[in-house]
């Protein structure tokens, strides 16, 4: 196998932490023809403390799991929604739809990898994202950005970025241009609570 990595993107949601410690629980499967056919490649569950940053790893037979996450302490859910409004995303655009926070500085969280691919987007140019809810602390930052890979050894280039302030309950709405390709992309967040149930 040229590639053994496979990249997950959840959970969807961020975790709410109601109790310190927690328990983390995850189950890996790989899908067959049918849900009878499905086979486990992984499950554990371990605790898990407020503060603690380290990656989480866990070895089964098949495969080793490593679990990166960090804590956002008072934070709101950024629901987000990329869409094309003007001109064509480039062809064989090597790239990574991501979002940071002022919070945690150097973390970036994928939203939609591709590469050489077409940008997967709905008939009115709704881009769909891989992930699409990413937690903020409240009054925090936001910002989603456009990477182009770096070919050989060139380093990933920003192209273009949308940057929000959460807030608790309404939506932002801001543009991100790619001016070289004559493309422009609108990016709505949609500010939400987390829900304990």
């Amino acid at each position: 196998m040229q590639d053994s990595y496979l990249t997950l993107t959840g959970p969807t949601r961020g975790v709410v932490m109601t109790i310190d410690p927690s328990y983390l629980e995850a189950k890996l499967k790989v899908r067959g023809a049918t849900e009878s056919e499905d086979k486990d490649l992984s499950k554990f569950a371990k605790t898990y403390s407020l503060g603690c940053y380290l990656p989480i790893k866990h070895t089964s037979k098949l495969c080793t799991l490593e679990l990166q996450h960090y804590t956002v302490c008072s934070s709101v859910e950024a629901t987000i929604r990329v869409q094309v409004i003007e001109g064509q995303f480039p062809r064989d655009f090597r790239g990574v739809l991501t979002a940071s926070t002022d919070a945690e500085s150097g973390v970036m969280i994928s939203l939609l990898d591709f590469n050489n691919d077409e940008l997967p987007v709905d008939a009115d140019g709704s881009v769909k994202l891989s992930r699409q809810v990413v937690s903020v602390r409240k009054g925090g930052k936001l910002k989603v950005s456009v990477w182009q890979h770096g070919v050989g050894e060139e380093e990933d280039q920003e192209i273009t970025a949308a940057s929000f302030t959460a807030t608790e309950a309404e939506t932002s709405t801001n543009y991100m241009p790619m001016k070289k390709w004559k493309c422009w992309m609108e990016v709505t967040v949609a500010w939400s609570l987390f829900s304990c149930w």
